[in-house]
């Protein structure tokens, strides 16, 4: 019998758990903890981690796991990378699910970094009003930075720990659109935007809205993570599961 478990914190691992709910299969999704406030899901739920791929392992084992998803952000590397060692110290089938990266397009002025410390490099200089849209775990890199004033945009009310005193932080879970995005870019006069290429539908708006004002944005590439399938479809990964995995795929 099928036994799905599925690394969670995203958009398409909360679809993929609806889809195996109406297939009637047992599936789980997990929580690294870090989200304070998590969203209902349709099917079970564990939070806190694993203790890392051994830990990881040893849960695929204890629970007759047949079936391992990594749904996770795209930047959430470790937990990523854990995944890939498990799933070959154990056997289990296991893929990754992950949305596209969004692309450059005509009319954006994107500037590509590798890295934060790319991106730090930057914004050195004189006064900049910064839309800082990276997430509330990776501002700290911006804290000795305090001549710009930064815009930080968080999902929930947990407190934000961010040095620079010019900064205004709001609290918006989205969704987000074009036209509410574009009206906060000007009403904080924002020059410049950082963000991380995490893709999908849910946080474009931003990009649309600078191309739209021509506000450039320094874009975080993603980590490259080898070693393992990749699908960047919910219902492909579904298909995968139900069907092709028993054919050997």
């Amino acid at each position: 019998m099928k036994n799905i478990l599925i690394l969670g914190g995203t958009t398409e691992a909360r679809q993929l758990g609806s889809m195996l709910k109406a297939k009637k299969l047992k599936a789980t999704i997990s929580f690294s903890g870090i989200i304070p406030n998590i969203t209902e899901q349709s099917i079970p739920k564990i939070c806190g981690g694993f203790g890392g791929a051994k830990g990881l392992a040893e849960y695929i084992s204890k629970k007759n796991i047949t079936h391992l998803v990594d749904a996770t952000h795209p930047f959430s590397t470790n937990i990523s990378e854990n995944a890939i060692i498990a799933a070959k110290s154990t056997g289990v089938h296991f893929v990754a699910l992950e949305r596209k990266q969004w692309s450059e397009e005509l009319g954006d002025k994107w500037m590509k970094v590798k890295d934060f410390d790319g991106a730090k490099q930057i914004i050195t200089g004189q006064f900049q009003r910064v839309f800082l849209a990276i997430g509330r775990k990776e501002i700290g890199h911006f804290s000795e930075y305090t001549q710009h004033f930064y815009l930080l945009r968080v999902i929930d009310s947990s407190p934000v720990n961010f040095g620079p005193p010019k900064s205004q932080i709001i609290i918006d879970k989205g969704p987000y659109t074009f036209e509410n995005d574009k009206k906060l870019l000007l009403k904080y006069n924002i020059t410049k935007i950082i963000t991380k290429n995490s893709g999908g539908v849910g946080a474009r708006a931003k990009i649309d809205a600078a191309r739209d004002l021509q506000i450039p944005i320094v874009m975080i590439e993603r980590p490259e993570i080898h070693s393992r399938k990749v699908i960047h479809d919910t219902e492909l990964v579904f298909d995968w599961i139900v069907h092709k995995t028993d054919r050997g795929e």
